[in-house]
């Protein structure tokens, strides 16, 4: 029960902070550094600024071709920005939770399904029930609940 209550949580910091967090072996703190000082920056020039130096590069031998790759880019990457932050407003308006809502959620309905499993006598209208809730929070249960369902499938060699 607590090395399934370990792996949600370790799951939710590795989806919450991502490649650095698995690169850091869970320290938060230098997770969070890379991420502000290295990171960032590096997507940052990537995204905006290089794109524009190759442009003023460009722009000696070709300034036509130069000006015009440099606006549809620009006009390109704002308008996916402006698309994002519309479908991010849109989403929260209709009910959409936060990661944060979500996981508050998650991890009580993971652990109702792993306590069904802990008792002495499993009911299984009560087992049934917990995986059903914890599955209409989009979580995975173990093999051990889902061999008492028959929904276990056999991988192929």
């Amino acid at each position: 029960m607590a090395a399934e209550s370990v792996a949600t949580y370790e799951w939710f910091q590795a989806q919450r902070g991502g490649a650095s967090y698995v690169l850091f072996e869970g320290n938060k703190t230098k997770a969070a550094v890379f991420r502000i000082f290295v990171a960032s920056p590096i997507i940052f020039f990537s995204s905006w600024i290089a794109p524009s130096l190759f442009c003023w590069w460009l722009y000696g031998q070709l300034p036509r071709v130069s000006i015009i790759i440099g606006a549809l880019y620009y006009m390109f990457n704002i308008g996916w920005v402006i698309l994002y932050l519309t479908h991010l407003t849109l989403y929260r308006l209709r009910g959409g939770k936060s990661f944060k809502q979500r996981a508050a959620e998650l991890i009580p309905a993971l652990y109702n399904a792993y306590q069904e499993l802990r008792e002495p006598t499993i009911h299984v209208p009560s087992l049934r029930n917990a995986v059903d809730q914890a599955k209409g929070k989009r979580c995975r249960v173990g093999p051990a609940a889902a061999l008492h369902f028959g929904q276990h499938r056999a991988e192929p060699p």
